[in-house]
């Protein structure tokens, strides 16, 4: 697993934006975070991915297991589309405190589809 920091960029701050909740904590943490400028990126070598859902978006979120080169296993959930890539890798693009996914690319390699065992 690799990890950095890289500036936000405009599309992203305009993404944090429009999903701004209107009062509360998670409004001023999203502000701070807008404010920072900063995104934490996360890269993985992918083994094999499991599509645990089978459903997609509008009706449920993409939900996915990963298992990394180095043993790791990452599950993932989000609206947001996922983009292929041609490397068997794994790359999260997120709000540092909050942990708000704000790009999601993936390898292009075949998917186990969630009736087959884990």
């Amino acid at each position: 697993m690799k990890k950095h920091q890289q500036k936000l960029s405009e599309k992203q701050k305009q993404q944090l934006m429009l999903g701004l909740p209107w009062v509360g904590q998670r409004r001023k943490q999203r502000l701070r975070e807008i404010d920072q400028g900063i995104v934490d990126v996360l890269e993985f070598d992918v083994d094999r991915i499991w599509d645990i859902n089978g459903c997609r978006p509008p009706c449920c979120p993409y939900t996915l297991l990963f298992r990394t080169s180095d043993s790791l296993f990452v599950y993932l959930e989000t609206w947001q589309d996922i983009k292929q890539q041609n490397e068997s890798s794994l790359r999260i693009e997120s709000t540092p405190e909050a942990r708000k996914i704000l790009n999601v690319a993936v390898g292009a390699f075949e998917s186990v589809r969630h009736t087959e065992a884990l």
